[in-house]
């Protein structure tokens, strides 16, 4: 029983060990044994909005301006309002 109980320990041990310390060490090695290049693009990034408004028109156009509405996808959900509100974008 205490072997059963030794061997356990040993492997978990072994195991935290590999995850903290081996395992970096093994990537960082790798990564100068075989580099692969970045891919560089000249690109950006959208981001989506949605954006929950109860008669909130005015506010929804002001951010559709704004000069870089175009990396941005706006989703109203607008349920119930007495305003309409129009596509942004």
């Amino acid at each position: 029983m205490i072997l059963l109980l030794e061997v356990v320990f040993w492997v978990c041990l072994g195991a935290i060990v590999w995850t903290h310390v081996g395992y970096p060490l093994f990537m960082a090695l790798l990564a100068r044994v075989r580099p692969r290049p970045v891919a560089a693009a000249d690109i950006l990034p959208t981001v989506t909005f949605l954006i929950p408004a109860y008669n909130e028109e005015g506010v929804i156009e002001q951010l559709a301006a704004r000069q870089f509405h175009k990396l941005f996808d706006i989703f109203n959900d607008c349920d119930s309002a007495v305003e309409s509100l129009r596509a942004a974008g």
